[in-house]
């Protein structure tokens, strides 16, 4: 997990534009260790998913396991923050946030734990574990 983060993190200095060039688009994104899918957002954030299913035990659990994978793999010069459960609109969700605390731009990841079992939504699944990695601009 952790080289692969390391990876990742030197390329969000540059928003995952070198990811995303033509001659590597031929190959499937990188991924981050158990994730089962990956992609880079419009606004230049990469995103792993790590879980979309219904179980609320194993999302816990896995939740649970990237943050103190990441947490093992980031050291001491980034800051951890994370949120209690918060519901927005119809979908809760808590997250665990590392903070770089060096550069002018500093990266950031955040994992992200969506519950979206209350919202009344009758497609896809209840439970969602998101790894965003970025830097702010």
């Amino acid at each position: 997990m952790c080289i692969t983060l390391e990876f990742l993190l030197a390329h969000a200095n540059a928003y995952f534009f070198l990811l995303e060039s033509p001659l590597l688009s031929k190959q499937s994104l990188i991924k981050l260790n158990d994730a089962v899918d990956s992609f880079i957002e419009e606004d230049g954030s990469y995103h792993s998913i790590f879980y979309d299913g219904n179980d609320y035990q194993k999302a816990e659990t896995i939740f649970n396991n990237i943050t103190e994978q990441i947490k093992s793999c980031v050291g001491n010069d980034w800051q951890l923050e994370s949120t209690k459960w918060e519901k927005i609109e119809k979908v809760k969700t808590k997250s665990v946030g590392f903070n770089e605390k060096i550069n002018d731009k500093k990266r950031f990841i955040t994992i992200s734990f969506y519950d979206i079992s209350g919202s009344g939504q009758q497609f896809g699944n209840k439970y969602n574990i998101d790894v965003e990695i970025n830097k702010r601009k």
